[in-house]
């Protein structure tokens, strides 16, 4: 009777070990599928910019362009990029707002590389209901004091030029992985004495996929989608129709990387690259390619309600800056 009893105890122990041994052979190839994965994300934001960056072009004075410079200082920190992050912005992904957390109010101040420039931003968003978010924000890009001039040496005073937008944004979250969002926009432009208006409408969705490391997410925006015309002295432009594509992973505990694909009906395919690392809970640092193939870097301070964040952009002969300061409520 012993003898059974220990050979029945050995069996149990054995079962156990190849169960044990089973279990660290499932951990060990799902640590392998990660680092592989993280990996192969590396890899992509390596070499994504030697791929796309001879399809990028210039501006060249596009309507809009100044909504552009309206993303806060740790998404400039990262190229720009953003649309599939759920902070990104109303201008950028208005589906984010879905997902605020409290009342956040946000101001923003850019330090541009041409004189008598100031630009600044006011944002403010809050969750309404259980699955409801909206949002507002006002962009004013200012020129002050530019020289008139009616021939090459020949000056005859100086003029301003004020253009600002008034963007309201609506998102509802339709599952904890989920949302949509839309932006309307009012925008304004005061060149010298000849002021023009104008107004369109910028959808998002966004979804986040809960991983094992984080989140990963895809997003995606379509900007201007009327196609709004502007008239002016000179005649008439229309809005640029936009759309971006946006992916962003944690590869590894406490990297973010994010990737957006941008084309436009007046450009060629663009591309905005970022990462973040936050080695302690309080400090981000950042680093990016934006789609006019310059070099972006950022840092960011949080605490319990309030971030800090400070972002630099490359320039042919100059650098710009940004510095954010949210408040949460």
């Amino acid at each position: 009777m012993w003898d059974v009893k220990c050979r029945m105890q050995n069996a149990e122990c054995g079962m156990r070990k190849q169960k044990t041994s089973l279990t660290q052979q499932c951990e060990e190839r799902r640590v392998g599928r990660e680092y592989r994965a993280s990996f192969l994300w590396l890899l992509v934001f390596l070499l994504l910019p030697a791929v796309v960056c001879a399809e990028q072009k210039p501006d060249a004075g596009q309507m809009e362009y100044f909504l552009k410079l309206a993303a806060n200082a740790r998404t400039l920190g990262m190229g720009a990029s953003g649309v599939a992050c759920k902070d990104a912005g109303i201008f950028h992904n208005p589906a984010g707002i879905a997902w605020t957390q409290g009342k956040h109010l946000q101001l923003m101040f850019a330090v541009l590389p041409f004189p008598d420039t100031s630009y600044t931003l006011l944002s403010y968003t809050q969750p309404v209901g259980k699955n409801w978010g909206i949002g507002i924000g006002v962009p004013v890009l200012k020129v002050t004091g530019a020289e008139k001039r009616t021939g090459m040496y020949e000056s005859s005073g100086t003029f301003d030029d004020q253009q600002m937008a008034l963007g309201l944004g609506l998102a509802r979250s339709f599952s904890p992985r989920l949302s949509a969002g839309l932006t309307l926009k009012a925008i304004q432009q005061r060149f010298d004495k000849e002021t023009t208006s104008s107004g369109d409408i910028d959808l998002g969705m966004l979804y986040q996929h809960p991983l094992r490391r984080g989140r990963g997410g895809l997003g995606i925006s379509l900007q201007n989608i009327l196609g709004s015309t502007v008239k002016h002295v000179a005649g008439e432009d229309k809005m640029p129709q936009i759309i971006m594509v946006g992916i962003a992973c944690h590869p590894i505990d406490r990297m973010l990387l994010a990737v957006d694909i941008k084309k436009s009906d007046k450009q060629a395919i663009r591309l905005h690259l970022g990462g973040e690392y936050s080695p302690f809970d309080i400090l981000s640092l950042r680093i990016g390619y934006d789609d006019q193939g310059y070099l972006t870097a950022g840092v960011g301070i949080r605490t319990q309600n309030t971030t800090i964040d400070y972002g630099l952009q490359n320039h042919d002969y100059k650098l710009s800056h940004r510095v954010s300061v949210g408040v949460m409520f």
